[in-house]
Formats: structure tokens, sequence, C-alpha cells
């Protein structure tokens, strides 16, 4: 069973020292939680963000599914065009532009909601209070036993608040 240390820290650089110290004993699973972003801490699974293909793939899709509606629209609506075609690039270039840009918007806002996990139906578990009042919540999340040993002495040793979860 994984047991949470949390660990709350007054400024991120008590903080990144602490994650130094604890990654080099071989602990892993930590989360570093402020109210403001830390620029030196790089989180353990960090991915690459999505964004730019999803905007990619909406203003494509965007394009696409204009073009054929433009071109449907057209032929179903019996207009008297006076011998002039009915499809035309010109008029409808503008409009399948558009129409891509604002699938491309949309794209990307709905990837920043997934990735930023704005769209999770409860609260973070391992979050405290202290993060608002500008301090820096460290979460140990550890499955082995001597893991978690090890960090909450380390932490303990290092004069922080410590509060333990499971």
């Amino acid at each position: 069973m994984a047991q949470t240390l949390l660990a709350i820290f007054n400024t991120s650089d008590e903080a990144l020292t602490a994650t130094r110290v604890l990654q080099r004993e071989g602990v892993t699973g930590i989360e570093l939680m402020s109210a403001e972003p830390i620029h030196d801490w790089q989180p353990e699974e960090s991915s690459k963000s999505h964004i730019g293909l999803f905007a990619i793939l909406g203003a494509v899709i965007g394009a696409v599914l204009a073009t054929f509606f433009m071109v449907w629209t057209s032929r179903r609506v019996d207009i008297n065009t006076g011998g002039m075609p009915v499809v035309t690039s010109w008029a409808f270039g503008i409009i399948a532009f558009e129409v891509a840009m604002l699938t491309a918007i949309l794209a990307a806002l709905v990837c920043t909601i997934f990735e930023a996990r704005l769209a999770r139906g409860s609260a973070m578990q391992e979050y405290d209070e202290a993060v608002s009042d500008n301090k820096i919540v460290m979460a140990v999340k550890c499955k082995d036993e001597n893991l978690f040993s090890t960090a909450e002495k380390l932490l303990s040793e290092s004069g922080v608040e410590i509060k333990q979860k499971n």
C-alpha cells in the first residue's frame, strides 16, 4: 500500500535542496506544489505537451469539415448563378480558413484543460492548504516501506513540518 508524506517548506530553495537529497537516496514519487511556479524543478514524470499537435489536427479537421459542408450546401440549394460556378475556391477559402482557426483554438483549449488536469472530478488527495499561504508543499508517495522511512527521516532532520497521509 502506498503511503504519502507531506512536507511543508517556507522557500523554494529549501524544497529543491530536500528534493535533491531525497532523489540521491533513491526516493521517487516526489511532487512539489506551490502558488507560484518553481522554475528549477522538473517533475519526474513530466511529459511533452501535445497542444501544438491538437491545434494542427483541429485546424485540418475544421477546414475539411467546413469545405465539405459549404460544397454540400451549395449543391443542395438550387441557386441560379448565371453560369458562374457554384463552388468557388476564393469565396470558400475565407470561410474554411476562419473555421480552421476556430477549431484549432478550441482543440488547443480542450487539450490544455486535459493536460492541466482541470477536468478531474475531485480535489487532489495530496494537497495541503499551506500552498495558499505561499508555502511549498512536497508530496512523497512511497510504495516501499524502506524508502518511506528514509524520506521521513531525511525530512525530519531538515526541520520542516511533516504530515503523514495514507
